[in-house]
């Protein structure tokens, strides 16, 4: 793959790099756990004192927690992927986009879950900073503030041409659409486009599917490996 973006970029073309952003530029097990603590709360907001729920709010809680559980349980018995946002889970149960944001601004917190990784940092810094020719977007299915916060924690939001989310699209993961409308906002072509992300179906079977590249990886030591290299023939292009 590498050997391609090369002669590409010898050759003055464009080149967009597609992240995914949950377990692929950062991990974190117990942001994860938050996530699903997170949408049982938001579940028992929606629903204390309606239907069969409890009027007060602890028992709701404590309610919504094993919906949520039996959920999961369900989902892994079928041999459902989590997402690390809970983003599947909030479809099951019906929770509209809004309701999940809402939810997620009060009980979700990055911050205290999430470290600055240096070497990813400087490798994104260093590519953007000296090849304009490069472009970066995010594409996820955690919502347009969570993304954004995500990404500042990381220290690389600035950094992106386009940050693709469910919220402001309507389009999510695996639909290869959503890739497509990333590639015409930067006016890059399908061949030129590489979706890195951490798995298959959903991140890199839609990007063949359309003609674009994908590099699969299992997080951001990955990525910062891929970025590395790349960074070597960037120089060695410069240098000829």
């Amino acid at each position: 793959m590498l050997l391609k973006l090369k002669e590409k970029l010898k050759n003055g073309e464009k080149i967009a790099f597609i992240c995914d952003l949950d377990n692929t530029l950062y991990t974190s097990k117990t942001l994860k756990e938050e996530a699903f603590k997170a949408l049982a709360w938001t579940l028992a907001d929606l629903m204390s004192g309606k239907e069969n729920w409890p009027q007060e709010i602890d028992q709701a809680r404590e309610k919504a927690i094993k919906v949520v559980e039996e959920i999961k349980i369900d989902l892994k018995n079928s041999g459902k992927y989590l997402s690390p946002g809970a983003s599947d889970i909030r479809e099951v149960l019906g929770i509209h986009i809004h309701d999940y944001k809402v939810g997620k601004e009060k009980y979700y917190c990055p911050e205290n879950h999430i470290k600055l990784d240096h070497e990813l940092k400087n490798h994104f810094h260093s590519i953007k900073e000296k090849h304009p020719l490069i472009k970066f977007s995010v594409m996820t299915n955690q919502t347009n503030e969570m993304a954004k916060r995500i990404l500042n924690i990381l220290e690389i939001h600035h950094l992106f041409d386009v940050i693709m989310t469910q919220e402001n699209t309507g389009l999510k993961k695996p639909n290869p659409e959503a890739l497509k409308f990333i590639a015409n906002k930067l006016e890059i072509p399908f061949e030129n486009c590489i979706s890195i992300g951490d798995l298959q179906e959903k991140d890199i079977d839609p990007a063949l599917q359309i003609g674009m590249l994908g590099f699969l990886v299992s997080g951001p030591e990955d990525v910062s490996k891929f970025f590395h290299d790349l960074r070597i023939i960037l120089e060695e292009i410069q240098v000829n």
